[in-house]
């Protein structure tokens, strides 16, 4: 909706998408019709490209200009830019981290063998937002789905191991730059409970003069309450803080070859698998309270 909104007047949007081969670019986008590419959380680092010197030559040309990205990549554009600009908008996200993108290629190429790709979503919701699924479609109409907690590469993610070294001490929380921050809107259960579907909601923190008033161009067309941002705020814990580097990691990025992957899954499978009994005997106890 904000990209849409810049578009329609006569603004560029920059931001991330995957390429043909399912890598990560951050690119230019001028058309309503394009949005769609760049929509969907990517958890692996983009290569941002001569993107910067883009987004230079689009303010000095008077155009407005969003860009969105990690909140690293955020302080980044602004440190190459060396000064303010009124027609910039920046917006972030709370960032948990991301992964190498050569680890990603790895996943891809060992555990699907070369199969054609058409589309990769890491965020599927078919199951609900709080079991979301990594769902890949291929060319032969056929597709792999498996929850955040059983596909390698996703608990690889969630268990930390494979996130760049800068993320475990990163300088960029809380957000420092951007005039909008989007997120998960973790904790609506119990601050919103009303809005809760099971299908996700966003949060939106806003920052600056200029971020609230690009949000006031399109509340109108969305359902959306204020909330009391410092409660929140503490239901979203890694925008705060660095997640812990976990001891396991050295012996990840040390292993080498067709080992690599079967190191991660070593590593991960037993605890996660303990993470998912004890959600299913939490979710035993809420229906238990529920029928009461």
């Amino acid at each position: 909706m904000l990209a849409e909104k810049v578009i329609k007047d006569d603004g560029v949007v920059f931001a991330a998408r995957f390429t043909a081969d399912f890598t990560v670019i951050h690119e230019k986008c001028e058309s309503v019709s394009d949005i769609h590419h760049f929509m969907g959380s990517k958890y692996l680092q983009s290569h941002i490209g001569n993107v910067f010197s883009e987004i230079r030559y689009e303010l000095n040309n008077d155009r407005k200009v969003l860009f969105i990205g990690t909140p690293c990549q955020v302080a980044g554009l602004k440190a190459y830019l060396r000064k303010a600009y009124e027609n910039l908008i920046l917006v972030d996200f709370v960032c948990h981290g991301v992964p190498a993108p050569l680890l990603w290629k790895k996943y891809l190429d060992e555990q699907f063998d070369g199969r054609s790709i058409t589309k990769i979503n890491f965020r599927n919701k078919s199951d609900g937002w709080q079991d979301f699924c990594l769902k890949i479609e291929f060319t032969d109409g056929k597709s792999y789905k498996k929850s955040q907690f059983d596909d390698l590469y996703m608990r690889g993610f969630l268990k930390n191991l494979t996130l760049r070294p800068s993320c475990y001490k990163c300088h960029f929380k809380p957000s420092q730059d951007a005039d909008i921050t989007l997120s998960d809107f973790w904790g609506v259960q119990k601050l919103a409970p009303d809005f809760y579907d099971n299908k996700g909601v966003s949060l939106i923190m806003l920052h600056s003069l200029k971020g609230k008033q690009l949000f006031e161009t399109i509340k109108q067309t969305c359902r959306y309450r204020e909330v009391d941002l410092p409660i929140v705020k503490k239901s979203n814990p890694s925008y705060f803080h660095s997640v812990k580097k976990p001891e396991e990691r050295q012996i990840l990025m040390s292993s080498k070859g067709e080992e690599t992957l079967k190191v991660m899954n070593s590593l991960t499978k037993e605890k996660l698998r303990r993470k998912v009994a004890m959600l299913g005997c939490v979710s035993k106890v809420e229906s238990m309270t529920v029928s009461k």
